[in-house]
């Protein structure tokens, strides 16, 4: 057996990150680790004592030199692109590309390692510069909390045939609007998240019991990017990897590369606007095709795309094989579990 470790992360007040963090809180608590945001005090650095700090350049804490020197603390730190591809944003985008007053607060933080949401070819080209001049950049894209999300008794008064939890504005807009609006109006759908909609299907905010209960009683969840993640095929949300974790069946929006993560085969992806609704609209009224597929969507986020997956890496990179290990026979006894 690993040893029991202690992770500290740092402390948003909201945002991706916050979610993203939630999904390997839970993972790490779940293989039996403590796991904490700190404060920013050294009275909870001396009372914590952590074997790992996992930063982030969008919420900048510093761990000082001497809590690194007196607990042997590897710090890994979460980095926007900053690679010999700069992206590109069109005209009212996010511009994901790292700030230079980021990459100069990283570089005085002198981390162990750099994680970002992508994987190893987009950090050949997109995080180069942060391994050529910090340090190495592994991949830490999202994935489903298998704590949370599971598959459960389908519930009549989630029963519909299009659900959808997400908010909307201005940039998630973008895609939404051309995707996802015109399937949300054609079919009998129910609509939640943080607001946004301005639309008689939209039903407000959803309690967290009440996720699992959606995605398992609603034929096709349907999967929606930004704009920026279509076209770099970078910050992948956690979406498309937690609706088969709780027994939905999703569709996906067209998104570069994400074959690489997942095949068409078993996770429809649509090619244009026309083919998401004709997707959509084939698996509604095909639900025998449809369950068949789910099960082998599970199946793979199972094997491949939970978060107890996904710390593999922070615990690998930190020296920690050992532990690194009973995480991945979490993951075994997973998908043993279903099969």
């Amino acid at each position: 057996m690993g040893d029991k470790l202690n992770i500290l992360c740092s402390n948003p007040n909201g945002g991706a990150f916050l979610y993203i963090t939630r999904g390997w809180e839970n993972a790490f608590k779940a293989l039996g680790h403590n796991f904490e945001r700190w404060d920013g005090s050294d009275k909870h650095l001396k009372r914590f004592k952590p074997h790992i700090y996992l930063g982030c350049s969008g919420w900048r804490q510093h761990l000082p030199q001497w809590a690194r020197d007196e607990f042997g603390t590897k710090v890994a730190i979460h980095v926007n692109p900053w690679g010999s591809t700069v992206l590109k944003p069109l005209p009212g985008e996010t511009d994901v590309n790292e700030k230079d007053a980021a990459i100069k607060w990283v570089a005085q933080q002198k981390p162990d390692f750099l994680y970002c949401y992508g994987i190893d070819q987009d950090i050949d080209h997109m995080w180069n510069k942060w391994e050529d001049k910090i340090s190495i950049v592994i991949p830490m894209p999202t994935a489903g909390d298998a704590v949370i999300h599971r598959p459960v008794a389908h519930d009549p008064k989630f029963a519909c045939q299009v659900g959808f939890v997400g908010g909307r504005w201005a940039y998630k807009a973008r895609n939404i609007d051309k995707y996802l609006l015109p399937v949300i109006n054609q079919f009998n759908s129910k609509v939640y998240g943080w607001g946004g909609w301005n639309h008689k299907k939209y039903l407000g905010q959803i309690a967290d019991q009440n996720l699992n209960k959606l995605f398992s009683s609603a034929k096709v969840c349907p999967a929606v990017v930004e704009p920026h993640t279509s076209r770099y095929g970078i910050d992948i949300p956690e979406r498309m990897f937690k609706i088969p974790l709780a027994g939905g069946f999703v569709v996906c929006d067209p998104c570069k590369g994400l074959q690489r993560y997942v095949s068409k085969d078993i996770f429809p992806i649509a090619k244009n606007p026309q083919n998401y609704k004709k997707l959509i609209a084939y698996y509604v009224n095909h639900d025998d095709e449809r369950l068949a597929l789910q099960k082998k969507q599970l199946s793979v986020i199972l094997k491949k795309h939970t978060y107890f997956t996904r710390i593999q890496g922070f615990l690998k990179f930190s020296g920690r094989s050992e532990e690194a290990e009973e995480a991945q026979k979490k993951v075994d006894e997973l998908v043993n579990a279903v099969v």
